[in-house]
């Protein structure tokens, strides 16, 4: 019975809607960006970058539908997986007076990784599309300090805040 975690119903917090707004945003606005220049697309695109940003392999441009059909089923998965907060693991016991927050906050780390996960795959098709279009020649270097920032800064705030709240 140690392992009890109580099955009850969370009230999204206004920043979480937020971030479900933002992913939702996402997942529309790259299907546009795909649908607007489909046709001006050259038939071969970057689909790997290097350390350094420049593209080391190419595909056919219908390899670009992968990151967001991608970013889509990431986003379902934990739209699904966030109804079930009973189920995750937790770094800090959970008890009936910490559960409701305890999920609370994992629901809404869940809601900034979608959203994050969708942008950063927004990014890089945008630049796959200006690399192949010759608009651009690679990633901006700052994309892999950022990218780590974006995804693990919220994964220790999140890691923070829990504590606190334990």
């Amino acid at each position: 019975m140690s392992n009890y975690k109580p099955r009850i119903r969370v009230e999204s917090t206004h920043v979480k809607r937020l971030l479900e707004l933002v992913s939702i945003a996402g997942i529309i606005y790259n299907a546009f960006v795909l649908l607007r220049n489909w046709e001006s697309i050259p038939d071969t695109v970057p689909s790997h970058f290097g350390l350094d940003g420049r593209p080391d392999a190419y595909a056919g441009k219908s390899s670009l539908l992968l990151l967001p059909i991608v970013g889509f089923a990431i986003y379902l998965a934990l739209t699904i997986l966030d109804r079930y907060p009973h189920l995750f693991s937790y770094i800090w016991k959970i008890t009936p007076e910490n559960a409701y927050r305890q999920y609370q906050l994992a629901g809404t780390m869940l809601s900034a990784l979608k959203a994050e996960v969708i942008w950063i795959f927004n990014y890089i098709v945008l630049t796959a599309i200006k690399i192949s279009t010759g608009n651009s020649e690679r990633l901006s270097p700052l994309f892999l300090p950022i990218l780590l920032v974006v995804i693990f800064g919220p994964i220790c705030l999140y890691l923070y805040v829990s504590y606190k709240e334990k």
